[in-house]
């Protein structure tokens, strides 16, 4: 405690698996010209590879300008990921 402030932690997950190898996540990949890179922001995705669930992080835009006050994606980037979610899921 400082001060008056308290603080609660809710979660604290380990990081996830890198599931590179399942066919659904090749598939959304090839869609999209995709590359797979490490992300170093707080997702959901550790918590559901906790529960045993494969995930991926996908989305347009830069992560230095993820949640913050200036947070901003490149119309091109919405452009490049919409058409990629489109063809894979044209594709399942």
């Amino acid at each position: 405690m400082a001060g008056d402030a308290e603080l609660e932690i809710l979660g604290n997950s380990p990081p996830a698996q890198v599931v590179v190898d399942h066919p659904l996540v090749t598939r959304l990949r090839e869609a999209g010209n995709l590359d797979v890179r490490p992300k170093q922001a707080w997702t959901p995705v550790a918590q559901f590879a906790e529960a045993g669930l494969d995930a991926v992080n996908l989305g347009p835009g830069a992560t230095r300008y993820a949640h913050r006050a200036d947070e901003r994606v490149e119309i091109s980037a919405l452009v490049r990921t919409y058409d990629a979610l489109r063809r894979f899921v044209g594709s399942v």
